[in-house]
Formats: structure tokens, C-alpha cells, sequence
């Protein structure tokens, strides 16, 4: 059986208390502990798994000692979660190609299910963006100048809407 407990953070391991402390209406003096070989790496993640039941055993410190066991059904709740691997397949331009010549495609992943994903290029003089394409704007001289920085932007449609960046070098 899978022991969710076992994979929660110390947050999280708070917040399922005070869950149980409120839906159950145990009272302030009543010692509750989670299960003290937590793991603090573990992440529940909506992608990977949307529901977990949670055994719960409780035992009280009476002569005898009585317990009971139950189960919590537990759904986790998706987040937006932003864009990552935000990537130029190319980032090389021959000298004096002509404007209008594709460098690269630009590409990202984003774990949410159909979400719409948005690149933006930021300010620059020598390249667009035409759709996920990087484009020239100018022909090129080495001479003049043999590695452009670009930086470039993606963005999901989520609730917020999350955006990551990063730094590109073409040459």
C-alpha cells in the first residue's frame, strides 16, 4: 500500500495536521504525530498523480491501548506550472545570408495538458521572431561582428501565467 504520508514535506505534514485536527475536532491537547520518517524530497505533483488514499492509524495511550485504522481519500489540486527547457534548435547564421533566413526553432515544454505556449524575443535589431522561428533581420558580416545575445522568453496561457527567459548566443 502506498503510504502518502511518507512522501509529504514538513509543510505539508503541518497542513494535513491542522486538516485533521479541524475535520475532526481533536482537541488542542491531544498529541498527533506523523509518521517521523518522512521523506522532505518528495513531490506530489497533479501530472504524475491526482488522487492518494491516506491510512491513518490512530491509538490512544489508555490500558488498553486502542487504535483504529481509516483511510482519507486525498485529491491533489493542479497548479500552473511554468514552462522549462526553453530551446533554439540552431544558433549558427552563415556570413551574409540573406534577410529573412530561419536560424532556429524555438521550442519549451510545459507539463500542463494543453496549454499554449507564447515566445517572445526582446529587443533586437537583428533578428525576429516569426511565430517559433528566428529570423534574420540584416545580412551579416564576421568581421563586424561574430556573436550576437539574444534573449528569449516563453510564456504559458496558465492561471497565472508563467514565463521563463533565458540568454542565447548565436554566431
Amino acid at each position: 500500500m502506498y503510504n502518502v504520508v511518507d512522501h509529504l514535506n514538513p509543510l505539508q505534514q503541518q497542513r494535513l495536521l491542522l486538516v485533521l485536527c479541524i475535520r475532526f475536532k481533536l482537541p488542542k491537547d491531544v498529541p498527533l504525530q506523523v509518521n517521523p520518517n518522512l521523506c522532505d524530497t518528495c513531490n506530489i505533483d497533479f501530472e504524475t498523480r491526482q488522487s492518494y488514499k491516506l491510512s491513518v492509524n490512530v491509538t490512544d495511550y489508555g490500558e488498553p491501548v486502542l487504535f483504529t485504522i481509516f483511510s482519507i481519500d486525498v485529491t491533489v489540486t493542479d497548479e500552473n506550472d511554468a514552462p522549462r527547457d526553453l530551446f533554439l534548435n540552431s544558433s549558427t547564421i552563415d556570413e551574409n545570408a540573406p534577410i529573412k533566413t530561419i536560424v532556429g526553432y524555438l521550442s519549451a515544454i510545459d507539463e500542463d495538458v494543453g496549454q499554449t505556449l507564447t515566445f517572445s524575443l526582446v529587443q533586437s535589431t537583428e533578428f525576429e521572431q516569426v511565430g517559433v522561428a528566428l529570423v534574420t533581420k540584416v545580412e551579416f558580416d564576421y568581421e563586424t561582428q561574430d556573436v550576437f545575445n539574444l534573449n528569449i522568453s516563453v510564456t504559458d496561457n496558465g492561471s497565472p501565467a508563467l514565463t521563463v527567459g533565458r540568454l542565447f548566443f548565436i554566431i
